[in-house]
């Protein structure tokens, strides 16, 4: 009798053990995404400056975009207008902001919306978020006989 006794609080003993054990456990060293707050549709209004070295003024332009702000892909550094190599920058820190039709840029950004500020050759961009709906950025292109810079603000589209 005290064996059967033994034996049946011991396999209980190991059965309530193995039900511990393989209980999911919520993983709280897993933070959240901190760029889950900044991302969404944004109405995108683009001001466009078209220059040249040459004597002529500059030419502007005014368009409205309903674009994206989303998190980074691998693939879209192959048609961003940013051309220096971004690989060693981390893309779980990283959006892509679609403003516009054919043009995109890809930002680090930082959990309080600011964007790294990011030059190369002919190249340069920065921006924030002024607050969780609206974004402002700069990206300027150019080379040594003209460019383009786009003064842009967004507005989430709720």
């Amino acid at each position: 009798m005290k064996s059967t006794k033994t034996f049946f609080i011991a396999t209980l003993t190991l059965l309530i053990l193995l039900i511990v054990v393989s209980c999911e456990k919520e993983n709280n060293n897993q933070r959240p995404d901190f760029r889950t707050e900044y991302l969404g549709n944004f109405n995108f209004k683009v001001v466009s400056e078209f220059w040249t070295v040459n004597p002529v003024p500059p030419i502007y332009d005014t368009s409205f975009y309903n674009g994206v702000i989303r998190k980074y892909e691998l693939i879209d550094s192959e048609d961003d207008y940013y051309n220096d190599d971004d690989s060693h920058e981390n893309p779980n820190e990283k959006i892509t902001l679609i403003f516009s039709p054919n043009k995109k840029i890809t930002s680090l950004i930082n959990k309080n919306g600011i964007l790294t500020t990011r030059s190369g050759i002919h190249y340069l961009h920065h921006g924030k978020f002024m607050h969780l709906d609206t974004i402002e950025f700069y990206v300027g292109i150019g080379g040594l006989g003209g460019g383009r810079n786009y003064e842009v603000k967004g507005i989430r589209n709720n």
